[in-house]
């Protein structure tokens, strides 16, 4: 073993040894070390690999243990994917610091958001701006991976993308813990860590506050943390915790136990004198000066009792398939979070049973009220664990406060999907600022894409505000019926050869394509000027594509005799083009020019209305899924809504 190779070894052994004493009372710690080192020697795997500098192109051999150590004294910035960049104190960022001003800027168009009206147009101005920013600080992201960009460095796009996803597992793995307890021991030794940590975190604040629990409470509250617990493990946990203080094992039943930590006499008095002197607190990145010192006080009892600061173990994984209770959504950098458990305890726990508490405010204030104050603690619980991620990354401590996260809108309803990133939801406050009505807030849904049309994202806006988002009882039959209405209202319309149900594309050059007869709209467009080249549509343009019922059989005989002249130019410009790709029998797609007065009476006889119909309505069955409703593979791989519950 390299001498060098002393860190991880050293901190697995202290890990291990506080356990073994506990579960071994009878053993010596020379004993418990004698038996540690053995398993070392025996068990221990060390692998090797390369540490590679790519510009300057340079690769040498390393194993793990040494690169442990290379870690600790040199202490580079280290990216989510063990990719490692020299610290500013090194080297200057030229990109960083262009970066940087893109950010600042975006900062300051923000903060005159606060200073005009919603509806103004300096509002709409600066929002704009803002947007602008961050399309620039995003670009230079995407362009980091494309070998075009001059730029371009592949470690250093897979190291945001795999940094951003870590970053986004900590903080909602740390809201999971703190708010429901929502992180099982995947194992005994995850068990043990909790303890661990828990057990050396720093002490500030004397406990003896606490009501005592037993060793059996503890226990019980242990075992129920468990993924898939193993009775056999029992005498193990007990044997730890029956070595502990009276000290220790509150500080362990109140650790990720918010609910349970505030009703100790003590912070509930805290808890409770807040709410009874705040009058209204909106904005929950500006705490009212009335309550500004006691919420302080309180939350360095949180902090100190309920918050794990410590990264929980596979945290990535965790984040994709464990169950969640209290985050909803992760989005790319926000975690939304709904807080009806803590609305309620607090309902239940403060406002009903102490009148001077609720005196004088308006429902809408106390719900403000329960919300942020659990908004600044929730802030000042995930700052504190991303100082903790940015120390252990090596950050230098000046920069660690620009990796932050800080609470933006308030959702007073949210439909979700099964999809990533596609919800809806009304927004009520935007970081203090009041919409009423509510702001529709529709992410990921196709509906409102460039690839709808306005009339469909009118109606399909006007069924989620009418029906789901400002409705007290949700029914399901009503939006069924409005969406029957829309299968209807579309077929009217396409009859009458009117465009605004035409699905708009974007149609770039054929060189833009890898595969471009695979471009639904390309090969649609091709077909247009296949047989009106006197009309052909200029790339790139904007279309509108039709789909067709132009299949082999009999409705290529009803178009033979019905329009002779446009199938012997089908037939001859088409069919018979010589074009790889292109059908010699059928004709399912067509685009049209977007600014064409007049549209060929044989499209509109020969539009395929259920597959048109369906894929406008269509855009809609992801909100229909949320509601449970049963979407039905009826042909192909069509879908198509019914009237069935998932119950």
């Amino acid at each position: 073993m390299s001498k060098k190779a002393n860190v991880f070894i050293n901190q697995w052994k202290a890990h291990n040894m506080r356990i073994l004493k506990s579960n071994f009372p009878g053993k010596s710690e020379k004993e418990i070390e004698a038996f540690l080192d053995k398993k070392i020697k025996k068990e221990l795997n060390n692998p090797e690999g390369f540490l590679i500098n790519n510009y300057v192109n340079k690769k040498i051999k390393v194993n793990l243990l040494d690169l442990i150590d290379w870690l600790e004294t040199v202490k580079p910035i280290i990216a989510g994917n063990g990719t490692f960049f020299k610290n500013q104190n090194q080297a200057p960022n030229p990109a960083a610091t262009m970066l940087d001003n893109f950010l600042i800027k975006r900062k300051q168009y923000k903060n005159k958001l606060h200073i005009y009206n919603k509806d103004s147009y300096e509002y709409a101005t600066f929002d704009r701006l803002q947007k602008s920013e961050k399309i620039n600080a995003n670009s230079y992201y995407g362009g980091s991976g494309n070998e075009a960009f001059v730029f371009f460095n592949l470690f250093c796009a897979v190291a945001v993308t795999s940094t951003a996803q870590s970053l986004i597992s900590t903080t909602e793995t740390a809201f999971e813990a703190f708010l429901s307890n929502n992180m099982p021991y995947i194992n005994l030794d995850d068990c043990f860590n909790f303890i661990n940590n828990t057990l050396n975190d720093k002490r500030t604040i004397d406990g003896s506050f606490l009501v005592d629990v037993t060793v059996d409470q503890l226990f019980n509250r242990i075992v129920e943390g468990f993924r898939d617990y193993n009775p056999e493990h029992g005498v193990y946990i007990l044997n730890v915790l029956n070595s502990l203080t009276q000290d220790e094992i509150n500080r362990l039943y109140y650790k990720n136990n918010i609910y349970e930590f505030s009703k100790v006499p003590k912070i509930y008095k805290k808890l409770t004198k807040i709410f009874k002197t705040l009058t209204v607190f909106r904005n929950p990145n500006e705490v009212p000066k009335e309550v500004e010192d006691d919420i302080n006080d309180l939350w360095e009892y949180f902090q100190e009792f309920v918050m794990y600061n410590h990264f929980i173990f596979n945290r990535i994984q965790r984040l994709k398939y464990e169950r969640r209770k209290s985050v909803i959504v992760v989005d790319t950098d926000s975690n939304m979070i709904q807080l009806s458990p803590w609305i309620k305890f607090i309902t239940d726990e403060v406002y009903s049973v102490n009148y001077d508490v609720i005196k004088g405010k308006s429902e809408e204030d106390l719900l403000y009220n329960a919300i942020n104050v659990m908004n600044f603690f929730i802030t000042k619980m995930v700052n504190n664990i991303l100082k903790t991620y940015t120390k252990t990354s090596n950050i230098l401590k000046e920069y660690r406060p620009r990796i932050n996260m800080k609470n933006e809108f308030l959702y007073m309803r949210m439909a979700l999907s099964k999809v990533k990133k596609r919800y809806i939801g009304s927004v009520r406050l935007r970081e203090g600022d009041e919409f009423i009505p509510e702001k529709l807030d529709i992410k990921g849904h196709d509906f409102v894409k460039s690839s709808c049309t306005s009339d469909v994202k009118e109606f399909m806006e006007n069924i989620v505000l009418d029906e789901i988002l400002y409705s007290e009882n949700i029914s399901v039959s009503r939006i069924l019926r409005r969406l029957s209405d829309l299968e209807d209202i579309i077929y009217e319309s396409l009859k009458n050869a009117e465009k605004k149900f035409f699905l708009p594309r974007q149609v770039k050059e054929m060189e833009a394509y890898k595969k471009p007869m695979s471009i639904q709209q390309f090969k649609a467009t091709l077909h247009w000027n296949l047989i009106y080249p006197d009309m052909a549509i200029e790339l790139p343009s904007n279309v509108y594509v039709i789909k067709m019922r132009l299949g082999k059989g009999d409705s290529m005989d009803e178009l033979r005799q019905k329009y002779p002249d446009v199938y012997r130019l089908i037939n001859k410009n088409l069919f018979n083009s010589g074009i790889e790709g292109i059908s010699t029998d059928e004709l399912k797609t067509i685009a049209i020019p977007s600014n064409l007065s007049e549209i060929p009476k044989w499209i509109i006889d020969f539009i395929d209305y259920e597959t048109m119909i369906n894929d406008n309505v269509s855009k809609f069955y992801p909100v229909l899924e949320s509601l449970s409703v049963v979407n039905v593979k009826a042909k192909s791989s069509v879908l198509f809504f019914s009237n069935i519950l998932d119950i």
